[in-house]
């Protein structure tokens, strides 16, 4: 009982420190309770009355706290009462501006209504001017053409009556062109019977021309190696007449049959290359231009060591030259032998250089002679063309070089100073295409 009574002064000190009614009440009713059990019933009452005090002031406190509570929203259903008619007010006002923005629409739209209307009058009637100016003009023109289609169709009258004319010329002439044509067509026939039977001739006789070509060709080639053999002859018995004849003057005459003879081999071999070019069938294989070169300075020893003439060869080519040797060995020699024909009588040089340029070689001979005039560019692959009078040549050399580079589809050209020399450059295909 102690600790409760202890416990009960410890609430009731929290009370007084926080002032607060209801803690008070309670604390006096629960002293009253104690008092009650603890028999003072003096104290009891005390308690009791001051727990009825407190109990009115705390329901006169809940009361007046009800009733502000009561005003309190009073004043709040009042001032929404006031904010519901203040929105009535406002959507009445609203009402009223956007039915008189109508009515100012309204009006507007009826203006405007009336102005196009105005102006779409003003349009139709400024149109109707304008359809009736242009009605006016229509007929104006209607008028005039038909003046004018009246005289045109005066004037198609006499037109027709001249067409009728002219159609009448027309048949007479095409009766005309008729009967030529068919004199033409007789005559036509005729030429083509006599070109057939030209054709038929032609080629009758171009026939006969091959085969005589062929024959000619055959005697030719055939006659220049029987006569290389008794020239052949002459020149052993002029090489034996230098051993076994001691007279001077023999001697000397042998060495003059040798050299006419060598002349006449020479023109021999020339014929003979002539004939090496017209020919058809000839061996198609790799040409070994090293092994050439030497074989035809060889074949010029004797004149070349006669005349002291230097030569140089450079040769350089990374492919395989594959040609018709035949061809590219008389293209050689009868450069050569032009160059030693025509070389310097001091210090002289013939120099062959071949190299490769892509898919074509290059072939190259240079030499210091006397050069050839401009006078005579034109004329100097002719037949039997000799630049001067002094000349021991027969005038088919350098023919018979132009005729062998066209067999091979190849070109030459050629640059020359007059006594500074001459410089042949002979272009070839690296291969020529192999006919089937």
């Amino acid at each position: 009982m102690p600790k409760l009574n202890g416990n009960l002064d410890m609430a009731a000190d929290i009370g007084k420190q926080s002032g607060s009614i209801l803690i008070k009440r309670n604390n006096y009713r629960l002293y009253a309770q104690l008092y009650e059990v603890l028999g003072d019933y003096k104290k009891a009452y005390r308690s009791h009355v001051l727990f009825q005090q407190y109990d009115d002031s705390v329901y006169t406190s809940n009361v007046a706290t009800k009733m502000a509570e009561l005003e309190a929203l009073y004043g709040v259903e009042q001032k929404e009462q006031q904010i519901k008619l203040l929105q009535q007010e406002k959507e009445l006002q609203s009402s009223k501006l956007a039915i008189q923005q109508s009515r100012i629409r309204t009006q507007n739209v009826i203006m405007i209504s009336s102005l196009l209307g105005l102006v779409l009058v003003s349009v139709l009637a400024f149109n109707i001017y304008l359809y009736n100016r242009r009605i006016r003009r229509a007929n104006y023109e209607i008028q005039e053409q038909k003046e004018e289609i009246q005289v045109q169709a005066e004037e198609l009258v006499d037109a027709n009556e001249v067409l009728t004319r002219l159609n009448r010329e027309v048949t007479e002439k095409n009766e005309e062109i008729q009967a030529q044509s068919e004199e033409l067509m007789e005559a036509n026939q005729t030429i083509n019977q006599i070109n057939y039977n030209l054709e038929v001739k032609i080629n009758e006789r171009t026939n006969k021309l091959k085969e005589a070509y062929k024959e000619l060709d055959t005697f030719f080639y055939r006659s220049s190696h029987d006569f290389r053999r008794p020239l052949t002859t002459f020149m052993g018995l002029a090489e034996v007449a230098k051993i076994t004849i001691k007279d001077n003057n023999a001697l000397e005459l042998f060495a003059k049959v040798n050299e006419t003879a060598h002349t006449l081999d020479r023109m021999l071999i020339k014929l003979q290359s002539i004939s090496d070019v017209g020919a058809q069938h000839l061996v198609y294989k790799e040409v070994f231009l090293a092994e050439m070169v030497s074989e035809v300075l060889l074949g010029f020893k004797h004149e070349i060591q006669q005349k002291e003439i230097k030569t140089q060869v450079t040769i350089e080519l990374r492919d395989a030259f594959c040609s018709y040797p035949a061809m590219v060995k008389i293209i050689l020699e009868n450069l050569v032998e032009n160059a030693v024909q025509f070389c310097s009588p001091h210090e002289a040089y013939i120099h062959v250089k071949i190299n490769q340029e892509s898919h074509d070689v290059l072939i190259e001979i240079s030499d210091n002679g006397q050069g050839i005039d401009n006078e005579l560019e034109e004329r100097i692959f002719d037949m039997y063309f000799r630049g001067n009078e002094r000349s021991k040549g027969n005038g088919l050399g350098l023919y018979i070089v132009k005729k062998a580079i066209e067999k091979l589809n190849g070109s030459i050209t050629w640059s020359s100073k007059q006594y500074a020399g001459t410089t042949f450059i002979v272009r070839l295909p690296l291969n020529i295409p192999h006919p089937s």
